[in-house]
């Protein structure tokens, strides 16, 4: 009961006792001239006003002060957690109340509040930890490193990262090992959609971030007219082999052999109400069996699994010829492959039509390293300890198809790319003691590239900036930040890519060929790298995108990240 509440109605006891009707409801007297009762005039509202409590983001879930209400009176105090709330003697009764995301309000009175002894020295110790964690994950980003091309050590390989998209919906990027984490992603634009996966190994936590610009796959025709009618083209190039002249009648469909041959037999392209679905790691591998047809003639041509379903979209049947006996097997492991002693293949119905994945690759193919399409993707991979004194690793990386320098020179002029980037980066508070603290986050940002092609081979040079950061760290203002890209010189690696590499770090040079980053009052300074992907409709035309990296750091800041960025 507020203080004001208290006294209206100590006034209330007090005319009562002295037997005025005033104060009560009145009665039955309706004798003339009875003084009229008065509404009770509107008290003035209450000043509230936030409570600080010291040092609040150290704080323990032990040590939080419970959510509610709580009344003290001037003068007193009250504990909760390990918070002890004061009102002034001076004053009104301090109404406090703790809000379930942790912030308190005093309505009345202006109540404050310190930390007790224990909570004091857990927030001592937070503090000190906050500081390791911050310092190992700068060192951790000043030593960013690419994604390998293969899996080992504990770090992704490139060509683990697969990345499809159905017709509609966004894209799926799985890698083995990972699931789709709940945790914050930040928006990198319409284009580049993000996914956060996440792996729990002994001793850490690992983050795995991808962006892609991979379109919806389209739908063509299963078997494609090539001219030859005993040799129907699987998955045709629907510019080349339009349908002008389809599969007809006459037309002999060969069987498509899975698991040979380069087609995929897996659970994205296989019927999953005929083939068993993949379990998780720890379940291990799952077997399916089916049995032959016709049992009773054996030999005959009637001795084989026949299951209608479809494959990649296109409606066929299944047909299995068993290795031994009457019976035929599936074995998904938990990537989703399909393996089998016996001999599977599929045929599809007469025109029926397939999903194709943006860039020419069979819808449920996947993609990785090496990608067969025109799409993209970067992104970065952390791995985390559970240990307050374990070691951050940093990783990141830019994929798509290698663009392939046919023609031998790239006509001179320029070219612009424009796209998107994302990180990491660490913000640390020193002063003569070393490191006391800091801040850091995860950001996306805006990337912008000029390439200027010489006219001979793929010589030239490729410059330009990431700026219009955005963070998920409401505490770091990255509204100024930028990071610019020096020029550099553009190499064509055995006619088959076109890439660039800084080799002078040091600014001070005329020569300087690193990246530059400006994060508020910091200055860092390190290195950039790119690669061209996409292969153009033209032999000698300009590359379609071009991906790399970036990191820059100095003795308080840190930064690194990729980008893509399409012509």
């Amino acid at each position: 009961m507020s203080m004001y509440r208290k006294l209206m109605t100590f006034g209330c006891a007090a005319v009562l006792a002295l037997g005025l009707a005033a104060c009560g409801g009145g009665g039955d007297d309706d004798t003339a001239g009875a003084p009229t009762t008065m509404p009770d005039p509107t008290p003035d509202p209450k000043p509230t006003a936030m409570v600080m409590i010291p040092d609040a983001m150290y704080l323990s879930a032990a040590n939080m002060p419970m959510a509610g209400e709580m009344e003290i009176a001037p003068g007193g105090s009250y504990t909760s957690g390990g918070v002890t709330f004061s009102c002034p003697a001076d004053g009104d009764a301090c109404e406090v109340e703790v809000m379930a995301d942790g912030s308190v309000t005093s309505t009345g009175g202006a109540a404050t509040a310190m930390l007790t002894e224990a909570a004091t020295t857990q927030v001592a110790a937070s503090k000190l930890m906050y500081r390791d964690q911050i310092i190992g994950k700068d060192r951790a980003i000043e030593a960013a490193a690419n994604l390998p091309a293969a899996t080992g050590g504990g770090v992704p390989g490139e060509a683990a990262i697969i990345i499809n998209r159905g017709g509609s919906g966004p894209a799926s990027v799985t890698s083995a090992g990972y699931s789709k984490s709940e945790g914050a992603i930040l928006s990198n634009g319409d284009v580049w959609v993000g996914t956060r996966l996440m792996q729990t190994v002994p001793g850490y936590t690992n983050h795995l971030f991808v962006y892609t610009d991979k379109e919806p796959a389209t739908r063509i025709q299963f078997y494609n007219w090539d001219g030859d009618a005993t040799t129907p083209s699987l998955y045709a190039d629907t510019v080349t082999d339009a349908l002008t002249a389809p599969a007809d009648a006459t037309t002999i469909i060969t069987p498509l052999g899975l698991g040979t041959g380069g087609q995929t037999f897996s659970d994205r392209t296989a019927d999953l109400t005929r083939f068993p679905a993949r379990q998780l790691p720890k379940e291990g591998s799952k077997t399916q069996r089916y049995r032959i047809n016709d049992a009773s003639t054996q030999g005959g041509a009637n001795d084989r699994v026949s299951i209608p379903g479809n494959y990649n979209g296109a409606g066929g049947r299944y047909l299995c010829t068993p290795a031994s006996g009457n019976m035929c097997s599936v074995t998904v492991d938990p990537t989703g492959a399909y393996t089998s002693g016996d001999t599977w293949t599929f045929v599809p119905e007469l025109n029926s039509t397939a999903w194709i994945q943006d860039g020419g690759t069979a819808a449920g193919a996947g993609a990785g390293g090496g990608q067969q399409g025109e799409f993209m993707s970067f992104g970065w991979w952390l791995q985390e300890p559970t240990s307050p004194t374990g070691d951050y690793t940093f990783r990141y990386y830019a994929d798509g198809t290698a663009y392939n320098l046919a023609s031998g020179n790239l006509a001179a002029g320029s070219a612009t790319y424009n796209g998107r980037a994302a990180g990491k980066y660490v913000v640390q508070d020193i002063d003569d003691t070393g490191v006391t603290g800091g801040n850091a986050g995860m950001f996306t940002a805006a990337a912008s590239l000029t390439a200027r092609f010489s006219g001979t081979g793929a010589g030239g040079t490729l410059e330009g900036t990431i700026n219009g950061f955005a963070t998920d760290n409401m505490g770091v203002d990255v509204s100024g930040w930028s990071v610019a890209l020096a020029r550099q010189t553009l190499t064509d690696t055995t006619g088959t890519s076109v890439t660039s590499a800084g080799t002078v770090n040091d600014p001070d040079l005329a020569t300087f060929d690193g990246a530059t980053a400006t994060m508020g009052d910091q200055t860092a300074h390190g290195t950039w790298s790119s690669q061209f992907f996409g292969q153009p409709s033209t032999a000698d035309a300009y590359p379609l995108g071009v991906g790399g990296v970036f990191q820059a750091d100095n003795e308080a800041a840190s930064i690194a990240g990729a980008f893509g960025a399409r012509r």
